[in-house]
């Protein structure tokens, strides 16, 4: 009795004119929303200057404007993982699924992973495991031939 290990089917989508954009597409909004973590950074910083800069205004502390501000920071965090969340999800889809193997997305997909390593920890979650299954399936991205789409 021989083992095998277990590999998933490969997606054998149709390489026409019309499935092509819509792959391209949907690798790339995949990796833009995986630098989610990213954006929310952004998103915290300038509500958080917002905050210090009406305390530099008034000398005082106003509840109501201090809250707002925070709360944009707050905010864009939360919504900047939601995004990577849905990257993760597209990205990890076209690895699991076997629809994309372009040395470009194993490239793309590991720096920006790496770059969301750096916003602990939300980035660091969805980074770290997009990073991992990639480098450990890097052969499947890295061959010669780049046989679909």
């Amino acid at each position: 009795m021989s083992e095998s290990v277990y590999s998933p089917p490969k997606l054998n989508l149709p390489q026409n004119d019309r499935t092509q954009p819509v792959v391209l597409f949907g690798a790339i909004v995949g990796l833009l929303l995986l630098t989610g973590p990213i954006q929310g950074f952004i998103g915290t910083v300038v509500g958080i200057l917002n905050a210090f800069a009406v305390l530099e205004r008034t000398g005082e502390a106003d509840p109501g404007e201090l809250a707002s501000h925070i709360s944009v920071a707050l905010l864009t965090t939360l919504w900047g993982w939601l995004f990577s969340l849905l990257g993760m999800g597209l990205v990890l889809t076209y690895h699991f699924k076997k629809i994309l193997r372009k040395s470009w997305f194993y490239k793309w997909t590991v720096v920006i992973s790496g770059l969301t390593l750096l916003f602990f920890p939300l980035g660091s979650i969805t980074g770290g495991i997009v990073l991992w299954v990639f480098v450990r399936n890097r052969r499947e991205y890295l061959s010669p031939q780049e046989p679909n789409a």
